[in-house]
């Protein structure tokens, strides 16, 4: 099983302006750095979350399908755009919609077929293309958003890997505790 990326989010689930007021800065000085630091902060939270937060296009790739129904491997899941597969004469085929059902509730999104086609005998044979991650900001959860912003805020005030001179501890509701809940699976 493999997994590419498609498009990758386009967006992300917080302004610019809302990790200035995090930060508590008004000046434009630094509006590109706090931007990038948006893409890290966002990323971290993907990575330690294993979720897709914002919308994003992914396809899954598999030499040959061995059961019925099997786990999309993504949360959360909007749709599955097209189901493709290499016919037996190596031929690349669409499989109607109509021949398969989905289930996007389950953490890791379902797909199931009674009905699976013969493939041509090579690698990545069949080809599941989905658009994952929440519809839009408005729909991210407020505690991601609020971790996403305070790794910003952090990342921004500690532009180093170490601090000297000074006593630093976590906070006791840090942003992972924030992320916690939303983590799916052990990564």
């Amino acid at each position: 099983m493999n997994k590419y990326v498609i498009q990758g989010a386009i967006s992300f689930p917080v302004l610019l302006s809302d990790a200035k007021k995090q930060i508590n800065i008004i000046e434009d000085d630094d509006d590109v750095f706090i931007d990038h630091l948006i893409q890290v902060a966002t990323a971290y939270a993907e990575e330690f979350t294993g979720i897709k937060i914002m919308p994003q296009i992914w396809e899954l790739a598999l030499d040959e399908i061995e059961c019925s129904t099997f786990a999309l491997g993504f949360t959360p899941i909007q749709s599955v755009d097209s189901v493709k597969y290499d016919d037996e004469s190596n031929t690349e085929q669409t499989l109607a919609d109509t021949e398969y059902n989905t289930d996007f509730v389950s953490t890791d999104g379902r797909i199931h077929s009674d009905n699976w086609p013969s493939t041509y005998n090579k690698f990545n044979a069949i080809r599941i293309r989905m658009t994952v991650g929440y519809v839009n900001a408005d729909a991210v959860p407020a505690p991601i958003k609020h971790a996403i912003l305070m790794l910003v805020s952090q990342l921004y005030e500690n532009r180093e890997n170490t601090v000297v001179g000074l006593s630093v501890s976590e906070m006791p509701y840090s942003m992972r505790m924030m992320l916690l809940p939303y983590r799916y699976k052990l990564l």
